[in-house]
């Protein structure tokens, strides 16, 4: 046996193994990191006449998903995008079945829910254009979607949960909250599309809530699941509970108050620095959209427009970067509050100091430079143009109109001192460290402020 291991063609059999994982590390990299999503394909085609056999080939046939999924998120008409998410569906729902005990079959169920999430957006788009019977086919191929994976997403949650948290891995970790947080979603886009939404925006909650009490000292999930909750409520018009998860995320993040973020501070013991700030402003970004379509709709338009401003100040005064698209879709709900508004901004917009006045004779009154006065529609047209110039640099193919992520990574956080949490109400003391991954995962250190780690885009996943 030891002369056999040894002979040359056990070593070129070795080598060609370690060649074909090349191969098929090679095209998930073209296209996931690349989207080349034609040159993987022929990759993986060449790989595939190699012969190879056993696990290889569970993967290859994995990957080959994968490029399924990844060309539907690059593809910009809507119809054949949708097409190609169907097909992306198929191929892993068939390797799943061609594939009952495969290492690889867990991979294949969670990308199948990520990519019908995926799916369930692209028709929203879809249905913003469409009329008619074909809105009413479009909706009805998204129930159907949604509903066999909403199935799929309760068996792996459960077996991911009979694993003990002290034994369960990072990676099953982050699956398991990428699960339940697509569960908790999808639910609300049923809801959104069926006659019994009520029914679904209870289980939504529900498994949301069940995502928060799984993973009660993980704040950066927690404050995922009560932005989505707040999603929830907005969709099934509880205004007054959307609020109350939104503005705790904002709260919990970088409040509208300067005491507050004074208090956040202290509670830290020591000054943020723009790493920090950086971290947190990404649930500005996750949360700021939605607040302010509520307190419009509440008729509370002053405080939605000192909301919008706060968003907009934070930017400017640490010179963060918005993240595509959700940074620049907060940005464009900015810009639509002000036009609502009306009314004058005042103040030094390049240091943040930008404030909304009801009349001219307000705004004179406060500020007394002639640069630093504008009435709201022309600033508000100003943030407008902003996305739309910065979003032609960008290499996102939709720009901020569409976020195929419906599980952004957040950084972690610490409870407000003064905040009105609800369904369920999450308490602590501590402050702790928001820091993304090359991987976009998130850690949690309860013993230092918040950082974001050097080179990292803070843009969520």
């Amino acid at each position: 046996p030891l002369l056999v291991a040894l002979s040359p063609t056990a070593a070129a059999q070795k080598k060609s193994e370690a060649q074909i994982q090349a191969e098929i590390d090679f095209a998930r990299g073209l296209a996931a990191e690349w989207t080349f999503v034609e040159l993987a394909q022929s990759v993986l085609e060449d790989t595939n006449r190699s012969g190879i056999e056993g696990e290889q080939r569970e993967e290859l046939g994995l990957v080959t998903c994968e490029v399924f999924a990844v060309g539907a998120r690059n593809e910009r008409d809507d119809v054949r995008r949708n097409q190609l998410f169907m097909e992306a569906l198929d191929a892993y729902r068939t390797f799943i079945e061609e594939n009952p005990y495969s290492k690889f079959k867990g991979d294949a169920e969670a990308n199948l829910v990520d990519t019908a999430a995926q799916f369930s957006i692209s028709v929203d788009i879809a249905l913003e254009s469409a009329a008619g019977e074909e809105a009413d086919a479009l909706r009805e191929q998204k129930i159907e979607v949604l509903e066999d994976t909403v199935k799929v997403t309760q068996d792996l949650i459960e077996s991911l949960q009979g694993i003990s948290k002290e034994e369960r891995s990072q990676a099953q970790a982050r699956q398991l909250k990428g699960l339940m947080l697509n569960r908790g979603t999808m639910l609300a886009d049923i809801g959104r599309s069926s006659d019994e939404g009520a029914y679904y925006f209870a289980r939504s909650i529900e498994s949301l809530e069940n995502m928060i009490f799984e993973f009660i000292d993980d704040l950066p999930t927690t404050l995922t699941a009560y932005k989505a909750m707040g999603d929830v409520y907005r969709y099934s018009a509880q205004l007054t509970d959307a609020r109350y998860m939104y503005e705790g995320v904002i709260q919990e993040a970088w409040p509208l108050s300067e005491d507050d973020r004074r208090m956040l501070e202290e509670s830290a013991g020591q000054k943020f620095t723009e790493d920090n700030i950086a971290a947190r402003y990404i649930f500005l970004e996750l949360a700021t959209m939605g607040l302010l379509e509520v307190l419009i709709e509440s008729g509370e338009i002053e405080l939605a427009s000192e909301y919008a401003l706060h968003f907009y100040n934070t930017r400017q005064e640490y010179g963060l970067n918005w993240s595509v698209p959700t940074g620049y879709e907060s940005l464009l709900a900015c810009a639509r509050t002000l036009v609502e508004a009306g009314g004058y901004i005042g103040g030094d917009q390049a240091a943040g100091e930008a404030m909304w006045f009801a009349t001219e004779e307000e705004m004179k009154d406060a500020v007394s430079s002639r640069r630093n006065q504008e009435d709201a529609v022309s600033f508000a047209l100003k943030l407008a143009d902003t996305v739309n110039r910065d979003n032609k640099r960008t290499s996102s193919r939709y720009g901020p109109r569409t976020s195929w992520a419906r599980s952004p990574a957040v950084p972690a956080s610490r409870s407000p001192p003064a905040c009105s949490w609800r369904q369920p109400r999450v308490t602590t003391t501590r402050a702790s460290t928001w820091t993304r991954s090359a991987d976009s995962s998130v850690s949690c250190d309860a013993s230092r402020p918040w950082t974001r780690r050097s080179g990292v885009s803070t843009a969520p996943g």
